[in-house]
């Protein structure tokens, strides 16, 4: 029996495991002689895009049954190590120290936080980046009423002013002032926005900078630009110049970089700490392995690079899965591109701004966007609900865009648009 292990939970892990087994169910008469297992530290794929709104609590999604329809084995470890040279890793689990042997390996183990070094701000401050650290936000937030009346009581400060510091910022604006509204206290909340950069969301590019600048302005949020910080305590934050704000709440957004097990594979690495994969996703140095998702360097087209999100991850996690079972019985290997790309970065209350392409043409602003942006994140990037096998099987098929095309994806969304409208005012 072959052995195909998948390294983590995420979407790409995920995907990379369904596809892996519907590779070998179609290539190999029901998948004989390939086993498929995804070993993660829990049976949860996180929507991890959502885990800046309210309740993250219902925001993750049991993969074990639809891992056993696919015919998956799941292991519940956390991986500490990864020898592709000896084909082997080593796990802990409640029983202990394992180790596995495998034939093939797909490594998507994601991406983690990485915040500037400041004093205080892993003791004091909050993350969204997984489900315990926004859970754990979330928590702090729902006791503040309960706190005694301070000057920085419902003052929220936003440390990184790129996309997941916008729709942070965006939503703590309105999660702050019901806050304060229900303790009584309205008109006492503040969201602080602040980045080293020159401007907020700069990364982003031009094309949404006006939208952003009008959602600000608008849901109050108050925004520091080339700004350092310094400290944060309990109390609050300060700058490098001085400035002091209070704050119960300080949530750091800036930093991103690939799990650490990356660098134990003896693969090439870029500067994020992500494997440098082939066209196939096969890592360099390392070719019994395949790397996706936030793991992976991957190029979407000839000029682009794959962002570490989950509209590439899940992509790349059916490309990877398909090519492990394709790679050990010596079929072609799909070579994997995604040149189209859009973005929808939410804004809170005043809405969304909705992107084509690249270089982020803006087609949809406000309501229309926000409408675009919740069918996004609370349908197309959830696996599908009770399905049967071929189901399944059908929606881990790696379909590949064969070039970009912004006018194509404006006729799309358009009519993605409309239906969504019409369902909306449709009566009952």
């Amino acid at each position: 029996m072959q052995r195909i292990i998948v390294i983590g939970g995420g979407f790409a892990g995920f995907w990379s495991a369904i596809a892996a087994a519907r590779e070998a169910h179609e290539r190999g008469g029901g998948g004989a002689g390939i086993a498929v297992t995804l070993i993660s530290r829990d049976e949860y794929l996180c929507i991890r895009p959502r885990l800046y709104e309210r309740q993250p609590e219902d925001m993750r999604v049991s993969m074990l049954p639809l891992l056993a329809l696919a015919g998956v084995e799941f292991v519940r470890a956390e991986v500490q190590r990864i020898d592709a040279r000896e084909r082997r890793l080593t796990a802990t689990m409640d029983g202990g120290v394992r180790d596995f042997e495998f034939d093939r390996a797909v490594l998507a183990v994601g991406s983690v936080a990485a915040p500037p070094a400041v004093p205080g701000l892993g003791e004091h401050g909050f993350s969204v980046d997984d489900y315990a650290r926004a859970a754990r936000l979330s928590a702090h937030l729902r006791g503040l009423g309960g706190r005694p009346d301070s000057a920085g009581r419902f003052t929220a400060v936003v440390v990184g002013g790129g996309f997941t510091g916008l729709e942070c910022a965006s939503e703590l604006a309105g999660w702050m002032r019901d806050l304060a509204a229900s303790a009584g206290r309205e008109g006492q909340e503040k969201v602080v926005l602040l980045d080293r950069a020159p401007e907020i969301g700069g990364s982003l590019g031009a094309g949404p900078r006006a939208a952003i600048a009008s959602a600000l302005k608008d849901l109050g949020i108050e925004t520091r630009v080339g700004a350092n910080l310094s400290a944060v305590s309990a109390e609050g934050i300060e700058l490098a110049g001085g400035e002091r704000i209070p704050a119960l709440t300080v949530v750091a957004t800036a930093g991103m970089r690939a799990h650490e097990l990356t660098s134990g594979i003896g693969a090439e690495l870029d500067p994020l700490g992500r494997v440098v994969v082939d066209a196939s996703l096969k890592a360099r140095d390392a070719p019994v392995v395949f790397a996706a998702g936030d793991a992976a360097a991957a190029w979407a087209d000839e000029k682009h690079q794959a962002f570490q999100s989950c509209q590439h991850a899940i992509i790349m996690g059916k490309v990877a899965g398909a090519n492990a079972v394709r790679d050990l019985i010596g079929q072609a290997l799909v070579g994997y591109s995604q040149p189209n790309y859009v973005t929808c970065l939410d804004l809170g209350e005043w809405g969304a701004v909705f992107s084509l392409g690249w270089d982020r043409q803006v087609a949809w602003t406000g309501a229309d966007a926000k409408m675009l942006k919740k069918i996004i994140n609370r349908q197309w990037i959830y696996p599908p609900r009770a399905p049967d096998q071929k189901t399944l099987f059908d929606a881990a098929v790696p379909l590949l865009a064969p070039a970009a095309d912004i006018e194509a994806s404006r006729k799309f969304f358009t009519g993605v648009l409309a239906g969504a409208r019409a369902k909306a005012d449709a009566p009952g």
